[in-house]
């Protein structure tokens, strides 16, 4: 059985300040904008988030055609990859 009071000191043990503190977490967001003005931190991270969401939701469709025998038609891979390639495309 896992011990669940040892597998927290684990996470707390490998996991970064910034993960674990808003206020060191925001420092952090502040530093890289101050360092370069260009890099809008806030952007990035919703960026990424929209990314592996999409992500996500194309992974869905995968499992679904090869583990549980769906159809993968033309009209499924227009509809569920275009969220995806909207955001790279940029």
């Amino acid at each position: 059985m896992i011990d669940l009071n040892k597998y927290a000191d684990f996470v707390m043990a490998v996991t970064s300040k910034e993960s674990r503190e808003v206020e060191t977490f925001v420092a952090r967001l502040k530093a890289i904008h101050f360092s370069n003005p260009n890099l809008n931190g806030s952007l990035l991270l919703t960026a990424m988030i929209g990314l592996t969401s999409e992500a996500g939701e194309a992974q869905e469709i995968v499992k679904k055609v090869l583990f549980q025998g769906k159809p993968f038609t033309e009209e499924t891979r227009r509809v569920d990859f275009a969220s995806a390639r909207r955001l790279l495309s940029g």
